[in-house]
């Protein structure tokens, strides 16, 4: 629980209320983020890719009510983090691949977005959106949602420093430090990526360096020491 905030994933029926009456009692200074998916991407996942293209030719109607089961069911939780403390949520809803969304921006705007828009705007605290891969086709229909922060950035499809000039003053960029590197790089590469980081997003603020998904297990672990070192000795 070291660092600047104290996540919270709220899972099964126990998760919300015991796990964030845990993240309050050590809080200290830290916030406490609240942590779960939007819906989105549950819905994709229950239905499947196929299952979902094939509602679209044959039951688009299917598609609505699946995603808005899972829509309610988050503003309840979100609704819940709020009472009980947690600072802000972040919602994670892979719904790209580095070539770009899962469906056409047509489909988003017209199936997936109204839905969206119909439940962000009661999110009662700052929120942050989450999916790994290449948004931009899309990017200003999930900025328009309300979110605070996006995150991860992915690197291998998304730039940093590009999209710091486009939406920088619109959104809290989060994340872009690859995971490739921590993975696989020298100590000198994870350096030199916390440096690329910094420069492409650090500069009039705005901007939280993180690495560019969860750090997996089979990361080298002096990388991340490594980057969190250099994270902290750039800070100062």
């Amino acid at each position: 629980m070291d660092g600047s905030y104290i996540s919270i994933v709220t899972g099964g029926a126990r998760g919300i209320g015991f796990g964030i009456a845990q993240a309050l009692a050590a809080r200290g200074h830290r916030a406490v983020v609240g942590k779960t998916r939007l819906g989105l991407s549950a819905m994709l996942m229950s239905m499947d890719l196929e299952g979902f293209s094939m509602a679209l030719a044959d039951d688009p109607d299917l598609i609505d009510i699946i995603l808005k089961r899972y829509l309610d069911w988050f503003i309840c939780a979100a609704g819940e983090m709020k009472k009980r403390g947690a600072d802000l949520i972040w919602c994670f809803d892979d719904f790209a691949y580095r070539s770009g969304p899962m469906m056409s921006p047509a489909v988003f705007r017209e199936r997936v977005l109204p839905l969206l828009r119909a439940v962000t705007s009661d999110i009662p605290l700052p929120w942050i959106f989450h999916s790994d891969g290449d948004l931009r086709p899309v990017l200003k229909d999930l900025l328009g949602l309300g979110m605070s922060g996006l995150h991860p950035i992915e690197p291998e499809c998304m730039s940093l420093a590009k999209l710091k000039k486009e939406i920088g003053d619109e959104v809290c960029l989060i994340g872009n430090f690859s995971v490739d590197v921590l993975a696989r790089g020298t100590a000198e590469q994870t350096h030199r990526e916390v440096a690329r980081c910094f420069a492409d997003g650090a500069p009039s603020g705005g901007y939280m360096i993180s690495s560019s998904n969860s750090i997996p297990s089979y990361a080298l672990p002096e990388n991340v020491r490594v980057m969190a070192d250099e994270i902290e000795r750039q800070r100062k």
